[in-house]
């Protein structure tokens, strides 16, 4: 393992540049009004509050890194680099030193020092109500030592390998503008008010309205340099038409998630390009594997037909992966056969289950089902790209092989309320990898559920496999990242060749929309911030 990271630029990252960007379309570009400062963004969802401890959500980190910073970047692939943090190291198996980056202000004027760093780790586990806790990347650690003004060592229960990439996720907050009188200091509802929302980042917190906009403005004191944009308005537009619409009419100069069926509409237009970009997202279902019967299941005789893995290497079998990217997605998918896409730290590299309806039945009759059965496919409506229609679609394919299948779309809140209920038998998802490696999900997704050890927070399928298991926990302790990887890997291969523990789908592939002249660089990790678009030099 390295002893200290470094900001480079090395063969791989140039090949991973590359491939990261798909495509830049469309025709000749306007002139974009001589010294226009206001950049305006569309999003596809709403920011759900601007506490950047308060919910793990995709959203909200794009939109909070404006103006909150980590100890440690993630550049555009997702590889970790210097942040708040010059460098890193391992001093012991059990403790890890930073070197804080000196020189760099909150956007109130006052230094940010380990103090700072302290109070950001100690506030995470405290905030109240959190739809999804950044808790979880911090387990492990024992104790924060401030050694000195720019020095801060952390204490570990035992080896923490992933603690830099970890704390990639965990924003900085200032010890002084965010404390307060409730035991995480300042509250979600007074961040949400502009009462102690300052950072370090490159954007100060002007306005909030709840579903609504933001309204960020450029930060002179940002120790990076200053952005070219006085001015950031970000708004939600959950309507992919209305995005479309927007970006075409000028009242916004750049969006995200474009749909399939607009891009020829952005493609064509002499003012609009479009940037197609793999992601870090990977679509897939989850298949009930714990109860007899269960739910949404009809005619098994009382059994779980799913608890068979010949049964769920049937409904692998019966999906034709490219034709659900390419028809459904519009071309804005790639067939999936992991968690992780190819290119992330721990990937298998598998590749994905051929489409053979023919060798479905047959597994299907030698399980016993030769009739097949009945089942309701669960989905949210609208909160992913084309999630009702990708399970409807999923559901045709299953049907034809004889699992006669329906589907419930349902508003996301409804959804995972009756997710996490345990009321699903099968059910459709998305999930991202926050940390850019294959080994973030896996414990979460394929661990057995045991929460007090953090695993199997969201295996709601109730999948078990003691060996994947202890592959999971071994690479959690070994530092060595060659080996590291062979583990994750590992792991991974078992729960999808063998166990067929649940059915990615496809890789998402974000398709963004800029007016012209502006030149947008994408983020494996989604994202779409003010920092990632420039004017023309």
């Amino acid at each position: 393992m390295s002893t200290r990271v470094v900001s480079r630029i090395g063969c791989r990252e140039l090949a991973m540049l590359a491939s990261l960007t798909i495509a830049v379309v469309g025709g000749v570009g306007l002139p974009r009004p001589t010294g226009a400062a206001e950049l305006k963004i569309g999003m596809a969802g709403a920011l759900s509050a601007v506490d950047p401890q308060y919910h793990l959500l995709a959203t909200n980190m794009s939109v909070l890194a404006h103006i909150f910073e980590t100890l440690v970047a993630q550049d555009r692939y997702q590889h970790p680099s210097p942040g708040l943090a010059t460098a890193w190291h391992m001093v012991d198996p059990t403790t890890w030193e930073f070197s804080l980056r000196p020189g760099v202000l909150f956007q109130d004027g006052s230094e940010f020092t380990a103090k700072d760093v302290a109070f950001s780790l100690h506030r995470v586990p405290l905030v109240p109500n959190s739809p999804s806790s950044f808790a979880i990347y911090l387990k492990g650690i024992k104790s924060v030592e401030i050694a000195d003004a720019h020095t801060i060592r952390f204490h570990t229960d035992g080896p923490l390998p992933n603690l830099p990439i970890n704390l990639s996720l965990i924003s900085m907050m200032s010890s002084k503008a965010a404390s307060g009188p409730a035991p995480e200091g300042k509250t979600t509802q007074q961040l949400n008010a502009g009462q102690g929302t300052v950072g370090t980042g490159p954007y100060s917190f002007v306005s909030y309205t709840p579903g609504d906009r933001i309204v960020l403005a450029r930060n002179p004191k940002y120790w990076g340099g200053q952005e070219p944009w006085e001015r950031v308005t970000i708004v939600p537009l959950t309507n992919g038409a209305t995005r479309t619409a927007a970006l075409l009419s000028g009242d916004v100069d750049a969006v995200e998630k474009l749909v399939g069926d607009d891009l020829p509409h952005v493609r064509d237009n002499l003012k609009t390009s479009v940037i197609i970009a793999p992601s870090n997202s990977v679509s897939y279902i989850e298949l009930d594997q714990l109860r007899e019967p269960s739910p949404g299941v009809g005619g098994g005789a009382g059994k779980n037909p799913m608890r068979d893995v010949r049964v769920r290497h049937a409904m692998s079998l019966a999906l034709n992966r490219a034709a659900l990217s390419e028809r459904i997605m519009g071309g804005l998918g790639e067939p999936a056969a992991e968690l992780a896409t190819p290119v992330m730290f721990g990937a298998a590299k598998l590749k994905p289950t051929s489409y053979d309806p023919t060798l479905a039945k047959q597994l299907l009759a030698e399980a016993g089902y030769p009739d097949g059965f009945s089942l309701v496919l669960a989905s949210t409506s609208g909160f992913y790209v084309q999630d009702a229609q990708m399970a409807q679609a999923i559901a045709a394919y299953w049907t034809r092989i004889g699992i006669r299948t329906t589907v419930e779309a349902l508003p996301s809140t409804n959804y995972y309320a009756r997710r996490n209920n345990g009321e699903f038998s099968t059910f459709y998802q998305s999930s991202s990898i926050m940390t850019g490696q294959a080994s973030d999900l896996l414990p979460i997704i394929l661990g057995t559920r045991d929460l007090a050890r953090g695993f199997g927070q969201i295996n709601f399928a109730g999948y078990s496999n003691p060996k994947v298991d202890s592959l999971i926990d071994e690479a959690a302790r070994t530092t060595e990242d060659a080996a590291r990887a062979t583990l994750v890997s590992q792991a991974s291969r078992i729960a999808m060749e063998q166990d067929f523990a649940l059915l990615p789908i496809y890789v998402e592939r974000i398709a963004y929309g800029v007016r012209k002249p502006l030149v947008l660089t994408p983020r494996a990790d989604k994202w779409i911030t003010a920092m990632q678009i420039r004017p023309p030099k």
